[in-house]
């Protein structure tokens, strides 16, 4: 049987493809994991929540931000910012 150097061009042609796009779905596959993971274990910090909670002391400090003028029209405006310190702590339910 005579062999046709253009079939084995293919045949390893198609090998080499094989192979890089199976090392491209391991790498994205691994990036893949390792987000999720990273996703699941980071700590979690919780904003822009406001304590309503009467039994504890609230340290509360109101502030006025930076000018802003609204475009198109004359109005300026400047926003009231609040920054609350209290004890943090998790109460499961």
């Amino acid at each position: 049987m005579e062999e046709n150097k253009f079939f084995k061009f293919v045949w390893r042609f198609n090998a080499i493809i094989f192979m890089v796009a199976g090392i491209l779905a391991i790498g994205v596959l691994f990036f893949a994991g390792y987000q999720i993971i990273k996703d699941i274990t980071r700590e979690r910090t919780p904003r822009n929540i406001v304590n309503v909670s009467e039994e504890q002391t609230v340290d509360e400090k109101w502030t006025l931000g930076h000018l802003k003028s609204v475009d198109g029209t004359p109005i300026i405006m400047i926003p009231l910012n609040s920054d609350q310190s209290y004890a943090r702590a998790f109460r499961p339910r």
